[in-house]
């Protein structure tokens, strides 16, 4: 192998992230010095689509539930989720009659 595959060949294969959650995802993205903000904001839209006008209530639910648990990786990413979810609600535009 030439120096350049090596640098470039990647540390995991494919099949070592399939048992990953979002949050181990995050972190190893964090690890890499990779933005992890765009997989928080494609499973932000996820969850806007499964649970629509409820949504904001939704996150804000888990946030709580994940205080009241002390879990602070379930804190960090339901904190995440949360900001993103109501930062998508906030920029819709408000309609004054």
């Amino acid at each position: 192998m030439n120096q350049m595959n090596e640098i470039s060949a990647p540390r995991h294969k494919v099949s070592d992230y399939e048992n990953y959650s979002i949050l181990d995802l995050v972190f190893e993205m964090q690890s890499l010095g990779v933005d992890p903000d765009p997989l928080l904001k494609t499973a932000a839209h996820d969850i806007i689509l499964k649970h629509g006008s409820k949504v904001v209530s939704y996150t804000e639910g888990m946030l709580h539930q994940m205080i009241m648990d002390n879990n602070p990786n379930g804190i960090y990413l339901w904190k995440k989720l949360s900001d993103i979810v109501n930062d998508y609600y906030l920029k819709e535009p408000i309609r004054i009659h």
